[in-house]
């Protein structure tokens, strides 16, 4: 039987492998952030969203999630409840058994606690580092280990359903994986566990061999992926459409982002702490995202328009003129400046 084991992206980090029929899903944090949401430092935490694996589309970002008979989102009081909890696990055994190590209470309760005692305005990154046990990695590092991750799951399942579904043959999946994927595992860094070396070896088992062995082997992994991703209810069709530069593209925005960005405020005044977060930060894409343009200082117009003209007149209390007119102009929206005329009256 296939296992699943997921760990929070609050615990560490890792590459995705298939190995032995198990899954282990890249967990890592993430990057600084360039973009700011209307959350106060002040607000508390009052409920967590469930787990959802994004994934975006034409029709815009769908959230998958990861058990879609239960509630979608757990509040303060439910999670602290242990008679709640209880029942919460037994009903719905895919969370519970996710997060069992240390508990769904536990694991849940600590993640408001640490986000309640955080600076809002700091980025994803910083909050994770801040907060974690295992600070090896720079926030760069992080960042580049979780983008290179989502492009290597992204490439390998999209591939491996464009072959089921005939939308690629063999020879064209073999060549981009010898001259483009390959070459980006064979880039990636040496390590003790040995990580590296799996994943080529899995990779080539796949990909740089006979037709026949992906033929044997496709619907099998493809199934295993559609485990580990949250997304059995995804067809094969949906699966080839997965594009692994879209998903980096996609997951380097997401990256960008302030922890204030995963804080959703709440009618009762407090907020919600995005689903996204307890997935891993699990997400895909079919298109390319829109770049992100910051707003820009506006520059000087170096031939201001002038306004229509603004006529000033001197007049007593019956309207009769006392001085001349006089005609101001100057530059839209700024201030005009009319002086005192010398008004010389009979008799005075």
């Amino acid at each position: 039987m296939t296992t699943v084991r997921h760990k929070l992206f609050l615990m560490g980090a890792s590459l995705m492998l298939v190995s032995g029929g198990v899954i282990t899903i890249a967990v890592l944090p993430v990057q600084a952030a360039t973009i700011t949401a209307n959350v106060k430092q002040g607000e508390k935490v009052g409920s967590v969203e469930m787990p959802y694996t994004l994934v975006t589309t034409k029709d815009g970002p769908q959230r998958v999630y990861w058990e879609s008979k239960a509630p979608q989102s757990l509040t303060s009081d439910q999670i602290n409840d242990t008679d709640f909890v209880a029942k919460f696990v037994s009903d719905y055994p895919t969370l519970g058994n996710l997060f069992q190590d240390p508990g769904l209470q536990k694991t849940l309760n600590e993640l408001m606690d640490k986000v309640n005692r955080a600076n809002r305005q700091d980025s994803l990154i910083d909050f994770v580092v801040s907060t974690s046990d295992d600070n090896g990695l720079s926030a760069s590092d992080y960042a580049k280990r979780i983008v290179q991750s989502i492009t290597q799951q992204s490439w390998i399942v999209s591939r491996l359903a464009q072959y089921k579904t005939n939308a690629k043959t063999f020879k064209e999946i073999q060549k981009d994986y010898q001259e483009n994927f390959r070459p980006l595992i064979e880039a990636l860094p040496d390590d003790e566990d040995g990580n590296k070396e799996n994943l080529l070896q899995q990779s080539d088992f796949l990909f740089n061999t006979e037709e026949s062995t992906l033929d044997t082997n496709a619907s099998r992994f493809i199934s295993m992926f559609k485990t580990g991703m949250f997304l059995s209810s995804y067809s094969d069709a949906q699966l080839a459409e997965i594009d692994p530069d879209a998903s980096a593209a996609q997951m380097s925005q997401i990256l960008q982002q302030p922890l204030s960005k995963y804080l959703h405020p709440q009618a009762d005044g407090t907020l919600q702490i995005d689903g996204l977060l307890l997935s891993g930060l699990m997400a895909y894409s079919t298109i390319m995202p829109d770049p992100i343009v910051p707003n820009p200082t506006p520059t000087p117009d170096p031939n201001p328009s002038t306004s229509q003209a603004v006529t000033v007149k001197y007049v007593d209390q019956q309207g009769k003129a006392l001085a001349p007119t006089a005609t101001l102009t100057g530059k839209l929206g700024g201030a005009y400046h009319a002086q005192a005329a010398k008004i010389e009256l009979p008799g005075h």
